[in-house]
């Protein structure tokens, strides 16, 4: 999805959907769904995200309010910045065996890269 708007997005039964842009009120993911979010308008309904059976919820960016990895609680909210630069601020519930990976933004990536290469590099 790149553009338009959505009120209730439901990926089950294998889906996977990539999020770039546009409005998406509420999402929610099961059976075995992974959906990748880097840009748009994500929140806003009653559910903000939803995540069960075996689904995996990947948001990519910076900022965010719990650590870069896993989210370990089953419910609260996420903010942050996405990749395409808008403001993520929504509620979740996850449950199951459901994930929600939160992954740093590319330079961030190569920001930590490139830290470890210097404290390698000064132990020698």
């Amino acid at each position: 999805m790149s553009g338009g708007r959505v009120g209730l997005l439901d990926a089950a039964g294998h889906s996977q959907v990539d999020i770039t842009g546009g409005v998406v009120e509420e999402l929610v993911v099961g059976w075995q769904s992974q959906v990748d979010i880097s840009g748009g308008q994500i929140g806003g309904g009653p559910f903000g995200i939803f995540a069960d059976e075996s689904s995996l919820i990947v948001l990519n960016g910076f900022d965010f309010n719990y650590g870069y990895g896993y989210i370990t609680d089953t419910f609260g909210i996420i903010t942050g910045t996405l990749l395409s630069g808008e403001i993520i601020n929504t509620s979740f519930e996850r449950f199951g065996d459901a994930q929600i990976l939160l992954v740093p933004e590319p330079m961030t990536l190569s920001l930590l890269a490139f830290g470890g290469l210097v404290l390698l590099r000064k132990r020698k």
